[in-house]
């Protein structure tokens, strides 16, 4: 079977006969499929990326539908790939390199690996052969057509990189042949320039090379109200001085030699190296798959192949935030350029802060003055993208409401490392930007009693080993729960645990007893703050869950009994409860199953909360 998704979405049995796959939702759930091959997609995601999040009643039948055609068409034209089913969804069982996006990548990530430059590039011709145009591009919008979408920016490395082996070889000819239709085709992209000049000075003709870079200067001023990047201003100094040319890059490497005079440092570029990391609110404690997890994207940013995104989700006053600043003041070496911090307020207080907004104050801290900020967000994003090209940087974005609050304050150039905080699932900036998503889990046992330990003393919670672990649960094992906790204990010396785990064991009491003078950081605000910004019915299917006694559907519950609470259909009430599971107020346990966090519920009765104010 050949899947072919760097272009229309086609497929054509091994006799090369193009197979008939249906109607576009079709066309769009084998895509998914294939990208994810060998990999199980929960119908939650299918349906959502299938119908841009807006999935019909009947989409779940619409969904079997689709894929027992696919079942019976790959059966028929087939030997090498076929639809399995499993408890949470579906999986493309197939060999990953009968689809050309995974052959792609593969052939790239060879080319790489290749220590001699002929092989190279013919793997890279390859790799570049197999794109037909935009990837996905017959289906009409949809998320799921972002799913490819930072193979773009992949398509253009590997384009560079050819360009590059080819210098190597002098193979001159070939490049001045190639680059003028390249460049056209991507005006602004700073290494073709750099790779075009080269070949002209290399073929006698410097005049021509320092007219390109100035018609590029001209491009970039024009456009994004910058100069050419640092880079290729050395390479016109180079020039300028008759030197000897190597390939040119996003950064100078050791094969161009040094700079010629001294090299600038990043204040130069930019006016300013940003350091704007709040302090750590509290000590880190656990998350260490979580912390492992991002030295691992750290790596792959440092790599340079791309730029990596990491978001943290969770529910509120899990220590999303406590995670990120304590993990970056970790790494700060591995980002020389700098970091970027913004509290984007998406759960208050306050209004959520506008992208746009944010994006004036990283261009200051760029060292863009006010007069050259341009007004439209467009512009803002490009100029913002252009200052962080060829720059090693960690850019921090806390407390997002939503992938679209975020997306014009990500980097687009390789190298950077962007950690998102949110009470929210993200599943867009994982579709359409490829983030890597981390939930960060409750406390163990052990993790909730070292957090208290930590803010009360670690004498007093040995004293009375019992009711601190009951003192634990009562918080639900939620940090910003467990740290309240700890600090009136704290405050209050002659206290037991036992006292402070007979009060909070009152219902009726627990949330008065988990809140401080700083109404923002109790953990009932925190709780209202994201039930303020649900959708109507799923706040109204949250208060009806929030009534109901934890034994009254067991331990957990299903979409028909969300659907007898709130007179919705079946369909309907699944789809409330996964916009209910996106911002961590039930938790889904598997099959379909969920539950709610007791201090989610106690937060719903509580007549005092702004949950209850009949949304």
């Amino acid at each position: 079977m050949d899947l072919r998704l760097l272009g229309p979405v086609e497929a054509y049995n091994r006799r090369g006969e193009r197979l008939a796959l249906g109607p576009p939702q079709r066309r769009a759930v084998l895509a998914v499929l294939a990208i994810d091959a060998n990999r199980v997609v929960s119908t939650e995601r299918l349906t959502r990326l299938v119908w841009s999040g807006q999935p019909p009643r009947s989409a779940r039948n619409a969904l079997q539908v689709n894929v027992s055609h696919l079942r019976r068409l790959l059966a028929e034209h087939t030997d090498a790939g076929s639809v399995a089913t499993r408890s949470s969804g579906y999986v493309l069982e197939t060999d990953p390199h009968s689809v050309d996006l995974h052959r792609f990548r593969s052939l790239v990530d060879s080319a790489a690996a290749a220590s001699d430059d002929a092989v190279r590039v013919d793997r890279l011709t390859a790799a570049l052969h197999l794109w037909r145009g935009d990837p996905l591009s017959d289906l009409p919008g949809g998320d799921a057509a972002y799913l490819c979408t930072g193979l773009l920016e992949r398509r253009w490395v590997a384009v560079e990189d050819r360009v590059a082996a080819q210098l190597r070889l002098g193979r001159l000819r070939t490049v001045l042949a190639e680059l003028p239709a390249l460049i056209a085709e991507a005006p602004l992209r700073e290494r073709l320039a750099g790779q075009y000049m080269t070949a002209l000075v290399r073929s006698g003709r410097s005049a021509d090379a320092v007219a390109c870079y100035h018609a590029l200067r001209e491009r970039t001023l024009d456009g994004l109200g910058v100069e050419p990047g640092a880079a290729l201003q050395r390479l016109l100094i180079r020039i300028l001085r008759a030197e000897p040319l190597a390939e040119p890059g996003p950064e100078p490497g050791p094969e161009q030699g040094p700079a010629p005079g001294p090299a600038p440092a990043p204040e130069s570029v930019t006016g300013v190296r940003p350091a704007q990391l709040p302090g750590t609110p509290t000590r880190l404690i656990g998350c260490a798959a979580e912390s492992d997890a991002l030295d691992g994207l750290r790596t792959e940013a440092g790599r340079g192949e791309r730029s990596v995104v990491a978001a943290l989700v969770g529910p509120g006053g899990i220590g999303k935030t406590t995670l990120a600043l304590g993990w970056a003041w970790r790494n700060l070496g591995a980002f020389p350029d700098g970091q970027l911090f913004v509290d984007l307020h998406g759960y208050g207080p306050g209004d959520p802060v506008p992208p746009d907004t944010a994006l004036v104050g990283f261009l200051r801290a760029l060292g863009v003055t006010d007069a050259h900020v341009p007004h439209s967000p467009a512009e803002r994003a490009a100029l913002y993208r252009s200052r962080l090209a060829g720059r090693r940087m960690l850019v921090v974005i806390d407390n997002a409401r939503s992938s679209a609050q975020v997306r014009p304050l990500l980097p687009g150039a390789p190298g950077c490392l962007t950690i998102v905080t949110s009470r929210n699932r993200l599943d867009g900036l994982a579709v359409r930007d490829g983030a890597r998503v981390l939930t960060v889990p409750a406390f163990t046992d052990e993790q909730a009693l070292a957090l208290l330990a930590d803010a009360a003393g670690g004498e007093r919670l040995a004293a009375e080993p019992g009711p601190a672990r009951r003192l634990a649960r009562l918080c639900g094992f939620l940090p910003l729960a467990l740290r309240i906790a700890g600090v009136r204990l704290a405050a209050a010396p002659t206290a037991t645990v036992t006292d402070l785990a007979g009060e909070l064991a009152d219902t009726r009491r627990r949330l008065a007893g988990l809140s401080v003078e700083d109404d923002d950081s109790a953990v009932g605000s925190t709780l209202a703050a994201s039930y303020r910004v649900l959708p109507a019915g799923a706040a109204r299917l949250l208060r009806a869950l929030g009534g109901v006694r934890g034994t009254d559907f067991g331990t957990d519950f299903g979409p028909p009994a969300a659907a007898a609470l709130t007179g919705v259909t079946t369909d309907e009430a699944r789809l409330l409860l996964d916009e209910l599971a996106a911002e961590h107020l039930v938790t889904e346990t598997g099959e379909g199953r969920y539950t709610m966090p007791d201090l989610v519920r106690l937060s719903v009765r509580d007549g005092k909360s702004s949950l209850s104010d009949g949304t």
